[in-house]
C-alpha cells in the first residue's frame, strides 16, 4: 500500500508538471510573458473555468495590403522570415506591453483584443495607440525591407468596441 500511494503521489505530481507546462505554453502564444507568469499564479484565471462571461471588448483586426501578391514574389524562405519578423513587431512590441490577447493568426492577418483577461478601463484608447504603434513600426520595417531590395508592406486595421464572451 505504501508504495502504490508514493507511486500515485509521483505519477499525478509529473502529470500536474506536464499539464502545467502545456497550459503555459498555451497561454504563451496569446499573451505577454509577463501575463502568462501572472495567469499561471492565479491559476489560469477565467481560461480554465468552463463557460463564458459577457464583457466588453476592445476587438482589433490588422492585415498587411496586397499579401498574395508580396508573396508571391518571394521565396518560401524570405516570406517566412518576412512574416515572423512581421509578427515579432507587431505583437512583441505593440500588443504584448499593452497586456492585449492574441486571439488567432489567419495567414498575414492577427486578431486580438483588449479588456481580458486583465481588465483595462481605457481598452478602446489602448487598443487605438496599439494600431498606431503598429502601423508606426510596419512602416520602419518596410523602410528596411525596401532598403534591401524588397517590396515593402502596409497594414490595414480595423477596431471595433461591444460585448463578447470570454472563457
Amino acid at each position: 500500500v505504501g508504495i502504490a500511494w508514493i507511486y500515485s503521489i509521483g505519477i499525478n505530481s509529473i502529470r500536474l508538471y506536464v499539464q502545467n507546462r502545456l497550459l503555459e505554453q498555451s497561454l504563451g502564444l496569446h499573451v505577454s510573458p509577463k501575463l502568462v507568469r501572472k495567469l499561471m499564479r492565479e491559476g489560469g484565471g477565467k481560461f480554465l473555468k468552463p463557460g463564458a462571461e459577457k464583457q466588453e471588448l476592445t476587438i482589433f483586426f490588422s492585415d498587411i495590403a496586397g499579401f498574395t501578391t508580396i508573396a508571391e514574389g518571394l521565396d518560401s524562405d524570405e516570406l517566412a522570415h518576412m512574416m515572423n519578423a512581421y509578427f515579432q513587431t507587431a505583437v512583441g512590441q505593440c500588443i504584448h506591453p499593452t497586456d492585449g490577447t492574441v486571439v488567432k493568426y489567419i495567414g498575414d492577418a492577427s486578431m486580438h483584443i483588449h479588456n481580458a483577461p486583465i481588465d483595462d478601463p481605457d481598452h478602446p484608447k489602448t487598443a487605438v495607440r496599439v494600431g498606431l504603434q503598429m502601423i508606426k513600426a510596419v512602416k520602419e520595417y518596410s523602410k528596411t525591407l525596401e532598403a534591401a531590395g524588397r517590396p515593402g508592406v502596409k497594414m490595414g486595421a480595423g477596431i471595433n468596441t461591444g460585448l463578447g464572451y470570454i472563457g
